[in-house]
């Protein structure tokens, strides 16, 4: 089997900082689309893949599990490319009768290959971040999980400690007239009438204004 791991190095140049959709045309992407494809899951099913199933050892990654390898690539002949759905010229059917192991043998030339060899590659692992996809997705994906809001709040201090924001203020001196109408109030307390009582005790009284003391 082609490890498309190897391959994919001599097409990151060629890739890079384009987005998927810039790359292929829609047609190629149809069934398998690139953002549905998740790193350590099957290209065709989507199952989980355990570390030995995606990196077996002596032997090229794979990005299938072995019920879809053996259904798409193993259990049948293909006339259309697994991909795009492309016919298939005939030198890669009898291809497929003689090497019925070969993913390469099931795809069409051309963008559906070098699709594969994306897909595959994405999910067997390999940084993908040459995409201007995966650059986006990942900052979004940051920006979920990691990003918090920051909210500053100022310590707590005594008000002692803190200092005065403005100047002492002094009152202004009381003019002249209020000056005479406070000492004038002040001599009326003064002179208020006293009165004995039956026990000779004096009870102080405080003059009601516009009133006269009855006798």
């Amino acid at each position: 089997m082609c490890d498309e791991t190897q391959r994919i190095q001599d097409l990151i140049p060629h890739w890079q900082d384009h987005s998927v959709g810039e790359l292929f045309p829609e047609y190629v992407m149809a069934r398998f689309h690139y953002e549905h494809v998740r790193p350590g899951h099957c290209l065709v099913c989507g199952r989980p893949l355990a570390s030995h199933e995606v990196w077996p050892r002596g032997r090229c990654p794979r990005s299938m599990c072995d019920t879809c390898y053996q259904r798409e690539i193993l259990g049948k002949i293909n006339y259309r490319c697994i991909i795009s759905g492309d016919p298939l010229p005939q030198d890669k059917i009898y291809a497929q009768q003689i090497n019925p192991r070969e993913v390469g043998n099931n795809l069409a030339d051309g963008y559906a290959r070098d699709y594969y060899t994306l897909l595959a590659s994405k999910v067997v692992g390999i940084n993908m971040t040459f995409l201007r996809d995966e650059i986006f997705a990942y900052q979004k994906q940051h920006i979920d999980s990691d990003y918090r809001e920051i909210d500053y709040q100022l310590p707590t201090l005594h008000p002692q400690a803190l200092p005065s924001s403005r100047r002492e203020t002094r009152a202004l001196p009381p003019p002249p007239e209020l000056l005479r109408l406070q000492h004038q109030i002040k001599e009326l307390g003064d002179l208020a009438l006293t009165k004995p009582t039956h026990k000779g005790k004096v009870i102080r009284h405080i003059p009601l204004w516009g009133s006269r003391e009855r006798n």
